[in-house]
């Protein structure tokens, strides 16, 4: 709402007077190497374009909670 204001699109922003703080985002680890390589084992059998959307997704800061697929820390690989 604050760029609302600055950019007159919004007369006020209507949260400024309730000092409601932002909370701090939660820590995402990064995958790993393992998990990494079971997705792309999975998307094997997928057409190309979900491939390359989950490359492009890893390099951008795709999450494995992110991904539609479901991989089991505790499965061997």
């Amino acid at each position: 709402m604050d760029e609302a204001v600055r950019m007159e699109e919004a007369d006020a922003n209507p949260l400024a007077s309730l000092d409601v703080t932002r909370d701090e985002p939660k820590e995402k680890p990064e995958m790993s190497e393992t998990e990494i390589q079971k997705i792309l084992l999975a998307l094997e059998d997928e057409p190309e374009w979900m491939r390359i959307s989950f490359i492009i997704a890893l390099a951008t800061g795709c999450r494995l909670r992110e991904t539609r697929l479901h991989v089991n820390n505790n499965q061997a690989g």
